[in-house]
């Protein structure tokens, strides 16, 4: 099993979309849950690889 890769989404990102609408998106491109939390102002998750912004925005 691999190891997950934390993603780090910038303020500016994580004022244009709320969390229950990212962790949605992250749930139809990874077909399992993927849990987001707020630190510091930014988006953080761990995902199976890095999550470009054009999949999510």
């Amino acid at each position: 099993m691999s190891t997950p890769f934390r993603n780090v989404l910038s303020e500016a990102l994580s004022d244009y979309i709320a969390i229950e609408d990212l962790e949605v998106r992250l749930r139809f491109l990874f077909q399992k849950p993927i849990q987001v939390r707020s630190q510091r102002g930014r988006y953080v998750f761990d995902a199976p690889r890095e999550v470009k912004l054009e999949e999510i925005a």
